[in-house]
């Protein structure tokens, strides 16, 4: 969570707030396909926290703060990415063009071969 936290403090400072970038898309959907499964996998650990009482207590805890920490993150990245983008024409990319998760999918495979 710590490295999710700090990459969106650095995303909102440098597009935000310096460079005050908005990125046109083809279409907005907050959230995002992505941040809507990881909300569900944070509400199916919290069904499982809540009916399992044999659970260390120092294991529910620190799972208890995660998704605290979660929930924080998620509205933030929420906030940042309708403060990104914005609605753009028909000749926008759609959000998943500047993912560019097949070039991403590409270096984590070179990386794997290495």
């Amino acid at each position: 969570m710590r490295l999710l936290e700090h990459h969106n403090d650095v995303a909102e400072s440098l597009l935000i707030r310096d460079y005050a970038l908005r990125l046109p898309v083809a279409g907005l959907e907050y959230p995002t396909e992505q941040l809507g499964e990881l909300d569900a996998n944070v509400v199916q650990l919290q069904s499982i926290l809540a009916e399992s009482s044999g659970v260390d207590q120092s294991l529910s805890t620190e799972a208890e703060e995660f998704v605290i920490r979660f929930r924080r993150w998620s509205k933030r990245v929420q906030e940042l990415l309708e403060n990104l983008f914005i609605l753009g024409g028909e000749e926008s990319l759609p959000y998943s063009q500047y993912l560019k998760l097949e070039r991403l999918l590409q270096l984590q495979n070179g990386a794997k071969a290495d």
